[in-house]
């Protein structure tokens, strides 16, 4: 693990990223991203969406975002119970998320 960061860190596919926001769940998400896409940030280059487990109980609601491609709408399929986060180089754009939907 670099620098201290969190385990998490260490999940994301195009890192490394220096900042992240949690948000409560996928709509707030959902909202976030369409923001930056809207905005002319690129995933993978300007953010990345990550979703970790959050809990371990048997029996609570499995959930995880997916996007088949650009330009249609989020689906939600039942994985696992997500807490999704978004992670951020640019420190403004981190900012106004973090502010916003954080």
């Amino acid at each position: 693990m670099a620098l201290g960061k969190p385990g998490f860190y260490m999940l994301a596919k195009n890192g490394p990223w220096s900042h992240h926001v949690r948000v409560k769940d996928t709509t707030v998400m959902t909202e976030a991203v369409d923001w930056l896409e809207n905005n002319g940030h690129r995933m993978s280059v300007d953010y990345e969406v990550l979703m970790v487990p959050i809990g371990n109980a048997k029996n609570s609601a499995n959930n995880a975002v997916f996007r088949p491609r650009r330009g249609t709408p989020w689906g939600v399929a039942q994985v696992g119970n997500m807490e999704p986060i978004i992670l951020f180089n640019d420190p403004s754009i981190f900012a106004y998320v973090k502010l916003r939907w954080g």
